[in-house]
């Protein structure tokens, strides 16, 4: 009996699970969706990623696209509403999408200090858009039974919450500068923006002020690892890197040299970030200490814009609509044969990573059978076909997701 195994893995770059040497291993493809719409923002949620952009890159309604793997992407023109204006944020409801943004549909638009709010079940159908009067919104998270969005309203900090998606309060704070970004963690909403202004809430009702390391804006903040994680650039220097700033619970913040990479996505322990300015992703074990896996350079003309993570990788964006996945290299293995039976090892990927196994007697792409369904609960996962002796010759692979 001749064994064979190999892994099949439906994934556009292969990545290194262990940072000290993480790099991107090659580019293959850019998950079928190669930029026939600029998409502005990604997300991901209940099995389905979406990337959306409004009528200021794409008219007459928007655009959008939506994957199951973040592999392979079906792209839509929005029905229902259009998507008007820029899509500065995007994130996942309790049983939707909720896009924020202004109304600009050209760069001197009048109508950009307008902001925007729309929600969609499906990334496709969507919903009228809530107007916000002279409030345009640059950052939305949801948690606790609460939509909260962020933005400047009169030259201030300004925080629209709702219960529904649909009412809308407003809130504003003289004195604090706009705001550009929120993340929800550990109980705790976390907004952030202009000349080092941190907004906290418990509830996304009552909001406090906390104290910066320094006065700078910042533009980003995430959460993940039991860590909130914001960029701040110096005082002046809006394009110099983002220095890190860390925060357990969002009010005691530290500052350190390391530099934030920008939106980032996190799991298994690894971030995956956007450099300062798009210009390159990188990968860290612990949010400080980042190395570069891929300098984007002539593919990316614009820069990378946003990342999330679902199905087992990392989607980026790109400027002109092109999406690249990043997923852990993993790798199967023959072992030998014990009493007729096949044993095989599962090598690299991720922890809680779930597969199949599949085995077929002439490599036909429809003629192969899964023998087993496995969870990666370790670096060497032990496979095994008990059947293996029926056949004189058997190849395997294993099939993801």
């Amino acid at each position: 009996m001749t064994i064979g195994a190999f892994t099949k893995w439906a994934v556009a770059a292969a990545l290194a699970w262990c940072v000290a040497a993480a790099r991107a291993q090659e580019v293959t493809n850019i998950g079928s969706w190669a930029g026939s719409a600029w998409l502005e923002r990604i997300t991901y949620a209940n099995g389905l990623f979406l990337a959306a952009a409004g009528t200021f890159r794409q008219s007459p309604a928007g655009a959008t696209a939506t994957s199951t793997d973040g592999l392979y992407w079906t792209p839509h023109t929005p029905t229902g509403s259009p998507i008007v204006g820029t899509v500065w944020a995007l994130a996942p409801g309790p049983d939707n999408f909720v896009a924020v943004g202004d109304r600009r549909t050209y760069w001197e638009d009048p109508s950009g200090t307008n902001g925007f709010i729309q929600l969609s079940a499906d990334g496709v159908t969507w919903g009228a858009q809530t107007i916000t009067p002279l409030t345009p919104l640059r950052g939305v998270a949801y948690g606790h039974g609460t939509y909260a969005a962020v933005g400047v309203k009169a030259g201030v900090a300004a925080v629209l919450t709702s219960s529904d998606g649909v009412l809308w309060a407003t809130r504003s704070f003289p004195g604090y500068g706009g705001l550009d970004s929120i993340a929800l963690g550990g109980g705790t909403f976390v907004a952030v923006g202009d000349a080092g202004t941190i907004l906290t809430s418990a509830d996304g009702t009552g909001w406090l002020a906390q104290t910066a390391p320094a006065s700078g804006a910042i533009y980003y903040v995430g959460y993940a690892d039991g860590m909130f994680q914001a960029g701040q650039a110096d005082v002046g220097e809006p394009a110099s890197p983002w220095h890190l700033l860390t925060s357990s619970h969002g009010t005691n913040w530290m500052a350190s040299g390391a530099l934030l990479q920008g939106p980032f996505a996190y799991a298994n322990g690894l971030y995956v970030g956007i450099g300062r300015g798009g210009n390159d992703v990188g990968a860290s074990t612990n949010g400080a200490d980042w190395v570069t896996l891929w300098e984007l350079g002539p593919i990316a003309e614009g820069g990378a814009l946003s990342i999330a993570y679902g199905a087992g990788q990392f989607d980026v964006l790109l400027a002109f609509g092109a999406i690249v996945a990043f997923g852990p290299r993993a790798s199967l293995g023959c072992v030998g044969e014990t009493t007729g039976a096949a044993d095989l090892t599962l090598t690299g990927g991720w922890l809680g990573m779930e597969g199949r196994l599949q085995a077929s007697t002439n490599l036909s792409t429809t003629n192969w059978t899964t023998l087993l369904s496995f969870t990666n609960s370790g670096s060497v996962v032990p496979l095994r076909d008990p059947g293996a002796s029926n056949y004189t010759r058997r190849f395997y692979r294993a099939a993801i997701p």
